[in-house]
């Protein structure tokens, strides 16, 4: 997370030393697309097309579940672990979006939820790094940190 962390600061930095054309229209529709995403990723498996499409397939994911090793997940894992994907029962959410350039955006939750099969309340860190390729917004890198809030 502090590498991702990193890495937004100076994409932040080197972005506002150029001249770069982010109109609040980008904005709006970069904002749009993030959100849109979360919102198909709290719907769980029904929505897998649309969460597989609106992912690169060179990205990179890296996720830390309840404090165990960071694991590095593929395109492909992650295609075929979509179908089990459960609906999230929200309690809480934050989120940020950031544009960097008119074809590189930031996107970050916090997301804390309730997971019925295990009865028990997780927080779920997301930060995703998102580019235009061929004219559509796609994630190209995802690192996520998911820790237990409480048991029921």
């Amino acid at each position: 997370m502090k590498k991702i962390m990193i890495l937004v600061g100076i994409l932040l930095v080197s972005c506002q030393n150029k001249n770069t054309s982010v109109t609040e229209d980008l904005k709006l529709e970069f904002e749009k697309v993030a959100k849109e995403f979360q919102q198909n990723y709290i719907e769980g498996s029904d929505h897998c097309k649309y969460f597989i499409r609106s992912i690169d397939k060179d990205v990179q994911i890296s996720e830390i579940d309840f404090g165990q090793p960071k694991v590095l997940i593929s395109y492909e894992q992650l295609a075929e672990f979509c179908p089990q994907l459960s609906k999230k029962i929200v309690v809480h959410m934050t989120s940020e979006q950031r544009l960097l350039t008119p074809s590189l955006g930031y996107d970050y939750v916090r997301m804390t939820y309730l997971r019925e099969s295990h009865g028990d309340t997780v927080q779920r860190i997301s930060s995703r790094i998102w580019k235009v390729t061929k004219g559509t917004w796609k994630i190209i890198q995802i690192d996520n940190s998911l820790s237990k809030v409480c048991d029921d």
